[in-house]
């Protein structure tokens, strides 16, 4: 089955990145359109509250879950093969514990919980959660879009979430969040409530340490688009329109990414500084074709210092 690709880098112009994603969306949509069963192999899914240990599910209809969890997987995979899960449920809609992927195309919506949580497995200390989203699967309408936020029992962050050609927007919170790393490749994170990548809560408790973002789209999110404790690279994207900051880590790495027309929140600029670039003095790295109009040092109090990198600093 083809990947369903929501976006690839187009950071050339504003007009040719909104052409590629309305092409990719038709394109995903058509996709959807044509799943054949036929080509799907796996334990079939057809009702809520199925547990999978070390297999393949696939999903052979809607699901309508109410009552149950949708779907719990241990070390597994589920392959959503171009249907829906319909969520309203307790928790989240779909438990990854240790390792799983799930694939599409598909959509995981209407949880008020968040679509999918990675957890570590509560039999092993020093357990794992990571959760791979990818081929055409779109997380939307839930609570919250996709939540890897955990340690183990010794205290290390072992969350991480990947996620690749694949769509996490629309979420009434955070679009992706983990405790160790996340990575975006061809990835649309896009209209979530507050944070894209990451999340501001608890003094930053909720922040990857690191966060790695190749050509996808970060953009229209209500609070930062991409921020990480530590480290975040971004290369070939789009970092557009965020409410607060388009990306903010201690050291930021950016090559040929369009970073303009952040800071929307009605408090920039009255109560906080708002920029396209946030990081600390010295630390970030430009390279190609890169665009920005905003800096802004962290921790330099309000309205705070400018890294002098941007078009309008």
């Amino acid at each position: 089955m083809r990947a369903c690709v929501p976006v690839a880098g187009a950071t050339r112009s504003s007009r040719s990145f909104t052409r590629l994603r309305l092409a990719s969306f038709v394109g995903c949509l058509a996709l959807v359109a044509d799943v054949s069963l036929g080509l799907a192999g796996g334990v079939p899914i057809t009702q809520c509250g199925a547990i999978l240990e070390g297999k393949k599910g696939v999903l052979m209809n809607d699901l309508d879950c109410s009552s149950f969890r949708a779907v719990t997987l241990l070390r597994s995979r589920l392959d959503l093969n171009g249907f829906t899960i319909m969520h309203s449920g307790g928790g989240s809609a779909v438990r990854c514990v240790t390792t799983c992927t799930i694939s599409g195309p598909g959509t995981i919506t209407g949880s008020p919980g968040c679509g999918v949580v990675g957890d570590t497995d509560n039999m092993k200390i020093f357990g794992v959660a990571r959760v791979k989203i990818t081929d055409g699967v779109n997380v939307t309408g839930n609570a919250c879009g996709v939540n890897a936020n955990t340690t183990n029992d010794v205290g290390e962050l072992v969350g991480s979430v990947s996620v690749q050609d694949a769509s996490i927007s629309g979420n009434a919170g955070h679009g992706v969040v983990a405790s160790r790393s996340v990575r975006l490749k061809r990835a649309v994170v896009t209209g979530n409530a507050t944070y894209g990548v990451g999340d501001g809560v608890s003094a930053g408790s909720r922040r990857p340490l690191k966060a790695n973002i190749k050509d996808s789209d970060v953009s229209g999110n209500g609070a930062t688009g991409v921020t990480a404790n530590v480290a975040a690279k971004i290369i070939d994207s789009a970092v557009v329109g965020n409410g607060i900051h388009g990306a903010s880590a201690s050291r930021l790495r950016i090559r040929g990414t369009m970073l303009t027309g952040n800071g929307t929140d009605a408090g920039c600029g009255v109560t906080q500084t708002c920029a396209d670039l946030a990081s600390r003095l010295d630390a970030p790295k430009i390279r190609g074709a890169t665009l920005c109009e905003t800096s802004y040092v962290l921790d330099s109090g309000f309205p705070g210092t400018s890294l002098g990198l941007c078009s309008l600093d």
